[in-house]
């Protein structure tokens, strides 16, 4: 069953059913960066090869949100 059909199915808000693979994947990665995880664990969990991928593929956040990640992990 294709993730767009599940997220139908349970009647997901309009804005969820383009739920993809890339939506899952994209949700763990910043799930991980937003709990600390550093980007070179979480380059490896996504089978990046290179960790300027992984660090491309977090850009959204912007460097606000990395900074706050990184004074956390200095409390």
């Amino acid at each position: 069953m294709h993730l767009r059909t599940i997220a139908g199915n349970l009647k997901f808000p309009e804005g969820l059913l383009k739920l993809s693979s890339y939506f899952a994947r994209h949700s763990y990665a910043t799930t991980m960066l937003r709990n600390g995880v550093q980007v070179e664990k979480i380059s490896e969990a996504l089978g990046h090869t290179s960790i300027k991928t992984t660090q491309i593929y977090l850009e959204s956040f912007g460097i606000d949100e990395m900074t706050k990640l990184n004074e956390n992990l200095l409390k």
